[in-house]
């Protein structure tokens, strides 16, 4: 999940072992990228943006895993797709 800094100078993105940044020139070159943060210490998610810069690019919004926690509970929904039909009133389907 890419994400611009807010004054478009540098991109940030997930690759395989990290977060990491790019600096973005003005002719559209870019710099090498520079790792910030290991992807193993940090969850992040391909199907929803997990994580946020700041205004300043200084300061980033993640969810830090705790390598001592198990899952103590998972829910599975059967058949949510038909969930809006079984709430609709009647006339409205």
């Amino acid at each position: 999940m890419p994400k611009w800094s807010r004054d478009g100078k540098e991109l940030f993105y997930v690759t395989g072992d990290a977060l990491v940044a790019v600096a973005i020139r003005q002719d559209g070159s870019f710099g090498a990228p520079r790792k910030l943060f290991d992807r193993s210490s940090f969850f992040f998610s391909t199907r929803f943006q997990s994580y946020d810069v700041s205004p300043d690019g200084k300061r980033f919004l993640m969810i830090q895993r705790d390598p001592g926690s198990v899952p103590r509970q998972l829910n599975v929904i059967l058949n949510w797709s038909d969930e809006p039909d079984r709430q609709a009133p009647a006339g409205n389907k």
